[in-house]
């Protein structure tokens, strides 16, 4: 390494640009080019399928969660939920 540092404008840019990718930066010529609404169309699946990723994700730590938090069980038997003490 060289000791030369870099400024905060230079870091703050490249960590938006690690984080967001080129998407925000290519996305207005690429619509422009195939058309609005063909732009639109596919910039909508897009988000549909990112809010489906997003919530199989959600999903998975839920499950994850659970099974750390009460161990995997034998499936044929039934949490017992009849035990009300805990709320009184």
């Amino acid at each position: 390494m060289s000791g030369k540092s870099i400024k905060r404008f230079e870091a703050f840019s490249t960590l938006i640009n690690v984080l967001m990718g080129t998407g925000p930066i290519l996305l207005p010529p690429v619509i422009a080019s195939a058309g609005l609404l063909l732009g639109a169309g596919v910039l909508l699946v897009m988000v549909l399928l990112s809010l489906i990723g997003a919530e199989f994700i959600i999903e998975a730590l839920s499950i994850a969660n659970c099974m750390k938090r009460y161990g995997e069980r034998d499936q044929s038997q039934p949490l017992n939920t009849s035990d009300n003490s805990s709320y009184s």
